[in-house]
């Protein structure tokens, strides 16, 4: 098996993650995760399935039932980035969260956890964002935490690259990054 990169094509990122994918319900169904579903509505597994590709699920127990969400787990230039598929519906739009975002993350934020712990924030937090591609450059702008991940689309990838907070902006992010930062609070609010 060849191995994942946070730069591989689109087929090769969609094809593994579609195993990450269909072997997480019995990732979820797992000794271990039922102990930690006794203590908590929320837990955070990593696992490699049959093929050997490394997958990180979140799975969230609710009165009726289980849910996990998986990421597919590549390697990037820092450490891990994570393969999320975002729209299964339509097109399918993976997003790949570079290992090198999550250490800005992590130094400008001034994250006082592990790089694990930080993993599991960014991945559980960011399921609800409000995010912007721009149709002429594909440049895309997240707004998550009193900043923006930004990165750019390319071959139907979206390339989280890396992380910047506000006060670190340029006039013209920060104005994308306070539109968006509204755009999710109206959101929250209607949820």
């Amino acid at each position: 098996m060849k191995t994942l990169t946070e730069k591989s094509t689109y087929q090769d990122l969609l094809s593994a993650w579609k195993e990450v994918n269909d072997y997480g319900e019995r990732a979820a169904n797992a000794k271990a995760v039922k102990d930690a579903l006794k203590k908590s509505n929320v837990t955070y597994r990593r696992v490699n399935t049959p093929a050997k590709h490394r997958a990180f699920y979140i799975i969230i127990k609710t009165k009726k039932r289980m849910y996990h969400m998986p990421f597919l787990i590549v390697e990037g230039s820092e450490g891990d980035s994570f393969v999320a598929l975002e729209d299964e519906t339509v097109s399918h739009c993976l997003t790949v969260l570079h290992s090198h975002a999550i250490r800005r993350y992590i130094e400008r934020r001034g994250w006082k956890g592990t790089v694990e712990q930080c993993e599991e924030y960014l991945l559980d937090a960011m399921w609800v964002t409000a995010r912007n591609r721009d149709k002429y450059t594909k440049e895309i702008t997240v707004y998550f935490d009193n900043g923006v991940f930004l990165g750019c689309e390319k071959d139907g990838i979206s390339h989280l690259n890396t992380y910047v907070s506000n006060n670190r902006l340029y006039t013209n992010q920060r104005l994308m990054s306070r539109k968006l930062q509204d755009n999710y609070e109206k959101l929250l609010k209607e949820i």
